[in-house]
């Protein structure tokens, strides 16, 4: 069983319901049989920097720091603003999933 990298982006301002979204939508989209390679496969997410970003600055980070992410973990997380602001307009939730 190998791992595929994942992101999901997600409007609003509460990470855990986000989250939760993002899990429910994925296996609603794909299934949740342990080997998706998407966000339905993890238990929880670590929001992994106290920045916030835009959302093209998040993807960024992302790409890279994707990979200190193990398939079995716990997602990861940016928060994500504004381009202007530091209003938080989501997040990003990122990382590797079995497939």
């Amino acid at each position: 069983m190998g791992a595929q990298r994942f992101f999901a982006f997600r409007q609003g301002k509460e990470a855990d319901k986000l989250f939760w979204d993002a899990v429910r939508q994925a296996g609603d989209d794909d299934g949740n049989n342990g080997s998706t390679g998407t966000i339905a496969e993890k238990a929880g997410f670590i929001l992994r920097s106290d920045k916030m970003f835009t959302l093209s600055e998040a993807k960024a980070f992302a790409v890279n720091d994707a990979e200190e992410n193990n398939k079995w973990d716990h997602a990861f997380a940016l928060t994500v603003k504004f381009d202007e602001s530091d209003e938080v307009r989501g997040f990003l939730f990122y990382g590797y999933a079995p497939d």
